[in-house]
């Protein structure tokens, strides 16, 4: 099976590519030539918003499949396709982003429910998603369609709550430091290591039967008091965590993107459509997950020895212990 992956090298994306060098498909990687693939897989260098560059590695070219992995506007979708007409099956991967988080109040949500997008990355994906099922009952091409949630692995590490870091709050918690959650880490989410959000890529390569299937590839809902914990036991730690409120947190990072858009919210997400067609769940525990990221990042030294909180952090933790 010919597949051509844009990207490839990301946190889901490597893992596909691993997969499918290990099951020697005729494998292409299309991206900036940054970083080294697998022996065998055929790399092709251009950057995917240059139109020119894109042309001239791929014209006359055909894939049974290809899958990407950098898509976050309608109009990439739609220049790789004109640029590559013969793409077989298109492997979008989105995100639950476009189904938004801010608006709902029944979990989970379906993977029919209607766009809420409250973030422009959630907009692009859900207008990409929308052209796609356009184009593809338009030229009766294949699709796949797939939304992963909160995705990780040792490259972006064990991501805490309120704010974007994957590492040092580990650092935070091997030394004993308070570590602050918000609402008491009741907020529930959904969490899947890389390794397991690209097998699901994997398996609906070329498969018929997700042929059409709009599918979200999440972990078990946990609460993010629960995820911490998890984390700190898997550092052998008890971890102190200091509860402060939502609004709190936001005060103190107002420019924390990923709180204010995703973690705030409760993100529950129905995984029942990929299970029914195929038997996808994920493979590893949410501890297990957790352990093999923190073994991995601790291989390559990524989880700094000391650790000092930054000072919106101590405020939190002088105001609410």
């Amino acid at each position: 099976m010919r597949v051509l992956i844009i990207g490839g090298t990301g946190t889901i994306s490597t893992p596909i590519v691993e997969a499918m060098a290990k099951a020697s498909y005729q494998l292409s990687v299309l991206n900036r030539g940054n970083s080294q693939l697998p022996a065998g897989v055929e790399q092709l260098i251009a950057d995917r918003n240059d139109i020119e560059a894109m042309t001239s590695v791929l014209s006359g070219r055909s894939f049974d499949v290809t899958i990407d992995m950098v898509c976050f506007t309608s109009s990439q979708l739609e220049a790789l396709t004109q640029v590559l007409p013969k793409h077989g099956q298109i492997i979008l991967c989105s995100t639950v982003c476009a189904l938004g988080f801010d608006q709902w109040t029944e979990w989970p949500v379906v993977e029919d429910a209607a766009f809420k997008p409250n973030s422009d990355y959630g907009r692009g994906k859900a207008e990409a998603e929308t052209w796609l099922k356009n184009y593809s009952a338009k030229n009766k091409t294949p699709y796949t369609i797939i939304r992963p949630s909160t995705t990780f692995d040792e490259g972006i590490g064990v991501l805490r709550q309120i704010c974007w870091d994957g590492s040092k709050w580990l650092s935070g918690l091997r030394n004993n430091a308070p570590i602050v959650i918000a609402d008491g880490g009741m907020g529930m989410n959904q969490f899947m290591h890389a390794k397991d959000c690209g097998r699901a890529f994997f398996l609906c390569a070329g498969n018929e039967a997700c042929f059409g299937q709009t599918f979200q590839v999440v972990g078990p809902a946990t609460s993010w008091l629960e995820h911490h914990k998890t984390a700190a036991a898997c550092l052998g730690v008890s971890g102190t965590f200091i509860n402060a409120p939502h609004q709190a947190v936001l005060v103190a990072l107002p420019d924390n993107g990923i709180f204010k858009e995703i973690f705030q919210y409760h993100g529950v997400f129905s995984s029942r459509a990929i299970f029914d067609c195929i038997g996808f769940e994920p493979e590893l525990s949410l501890h297990d997950a957790i352990s093999s990221t923190i073994t991995e990042m601790d291989k390559q030294e990524k989880i700094p020895g000391s650790y000092q909180a930054e000072d919106w952090e101590l405020q939190l933790i002088e105001q609410f212990s």
